[in-house]
């Protein structure tokens, strides 16, 4: 099968870690670790010695680094760390010191120890006080106390388990009980020490309850190293771990410098042409605090047309009568409405009688008229009937004639009885919509039935 299409893998960048013999949580510093960094772990020689003093001076050695970091160097790693607390704090912070330009001159590359981190980071938090955890004996417990007072940083409180093995095996429930009971007083930061203590889930539960940074010996080792690579570490909800700016992302601040006074520099304008409308560039115009006046800047408009040159605004003019559709009666009077005329005299609903003729009165396009009102009165007469204008002289259209099936409705007066209707029957053939001649008739017999309907006007010839 042929790969080669994948390309890759993505060239990485190397951190080597020298831990001791007994060192167990690898998958734990990788946690930490961006996808373009690799660990390349080595381990001290083993010794038969349980977790001591003793121990973590013979885990020191100069003799025992320069091996590992020897060893690390064909891998090619580009930062030493020395993961290891107690065998970086033993020999107090001369000691530690010590141990980095030896790791340094072995490997040819920068070092860092795990003591040395935590009093990186907690520089870097502004940390001085601090609440304590560790797995140790006492002895051991209190080694490290003295060498957080000899860099400057006082223990409020602590709580230690006292185991000399097996340390990778203790739960996170024992160090957030642990966590609780140092944290006794006024405390900046907590520090949970040893590289073979579990942690990393731990730390976002415990900075949410306790309200402050939570560091472990892993976690700082880890982000001190990154960041001699300007990487940055990862971890959720970590307050080490925010993102900030490393030292060589900072770029410097230009200073600023002080306005001098001078002369005033004259615009160019192309062609010599210096001729400037002195309505918009004039000095005069500016004011001291930078801002435009106001009232100077609208004479640089050409034309202002005022609001009173626009005139008067044109009133209405009055509508007519308006006409009731098909029963020639009219609304209002067809004056225009000034304040304090009223609409026209009120009257009840269903008061007025329809009036005589308007049922079934046809207006000239053919359309049936006005129902009368209803018996609950729903619909107010429009007041007295007036005749419809007989069409103007010359009107050539042929005077209407309501159809013949068109049948007039008997009045319904307000309040009386309702007068059924009689049905209206079968429409003569021919009459009905869509409809032509019936079975057997012809067109003149049809029109023996039915007056035939008036031709269509003459602007109506030609049309399909």
């Amino acid at each position: 099968m042929e790969v080669s299409f994948l390309g890759g893998p993505q060239p990485q960048r190397g951190v080597g870690v020298v831990a001791p013999f007994d060192f167990a949580l690898d998958r734990e510093l990788w946690r930490w670790v961006p996808d373009e960094i690799s660990l390349r772990v080595t381990r001290t020689p083993f010794v038969p010695v349980e977790v001591s003093l003793d121990l973590a001076r013979l885990v020191s050695e100069h003799e025992t680094l320069g091996e590992a970091v020897r060893a690390l160097g064909a891998s090619e790693p580009e930062v030493i760390a020395y993961a290891c607390t107690s065998g970086s704090f033993v020999g107090g912070a001369a000691g530690e010191r010590a141990m980095c330009e030896a790791m340094t001159r072995a490997g040819e590359v920068p070092s860092v120890t795990t003591s040395g981190a935590l009093v990186e980071a907690l520089e870097e938090l502004g940390a001085s006080r601090i609440a304590l955890v560790t797995p140790y004996t006492e002895s051991v417990t209190q080694s490290l106390e003295e060498y957080l007072a000899e860099v400057g940083v006082t223990v409020t409180g602590r709580a230690f388990l006292g185991l000399t093995r097996h340390i990778w095996k203790v739960p996170y429930r024992s160090v957030v009980d642990m966590a609780r009971q140092a944290v006794v007083g006024a405390a900046d930061a907590l520090f949970i020490s040893c590289t073979n203590l579990p942690t990393y889930d731990a730390i976002p539960q415990l900075e949410a309850e306790l309200r402050m940074p939570v560091l472990s010996a892993n976690q700082v080792t880890m982000w001190a190293a990154l960041r001699r690579l300007g990487a940055h570490a990862v971890g959720p909800y970590q307050g080490l771990l925010l993102d900030r700016p490393l030292a060589s992302e900072v770029l410097p601040v230009p200073p600023v410098l002080p306005v001098l006074p001078g002369p005033s520099v004259e615009p160019l304008l192309a062609d010599d042409d210096r001729v400037v409308d002195e309505r918009i560039m004039a000095d005069d115009r500016v004011l001291a605090d930078g801002r435009l006046d106001a009232l100077d800047a609208m004479e640089t408009i050409d034309a202002v047309v005022p609001v009173e040159s626009l005139g008067p605004v044109e009133s209405f003019e009055p509508l007519g009568a308006v006409e009731v559709f098909g029963t020639g009666e009219t609304f209002g009077t067809g004056e225009a409405l000034g304040p304090g005329e009223p609409f026209g005299p009120a009257e009840p609903y269903g008061a007025a009688e329809p009036p005589a003729g308007a049922v079934g009165t046809v207006d000239p396009v053919g359309a049936v008229g006005p129902v009368a009102p209803s018996a609950a009165g729903l619909i107010p007469p429009a007041g007295p009937a007036s005749p419809v204008d007989p069409p103007p002289p010359g009107d050539a259209r042929p005077p209407f004639e309501p159809l013949p099936w068109v049948r007039a409705l008997p009045p319904v007066l307000p309040g009386g009885p309702v007068t059924p209707v009689a049905p209206l029957g079968p429409l003569p053939p021919g009459h009905g919509p869509g409809q032509g001649p019936g079975p057997g008739q012809d067109r003149a017999t049809s029109e023996s039935s039915a007056e035939e309907p008036p031709p269509l006007p003459d602007d109506t010839e030609g049309c399909t």
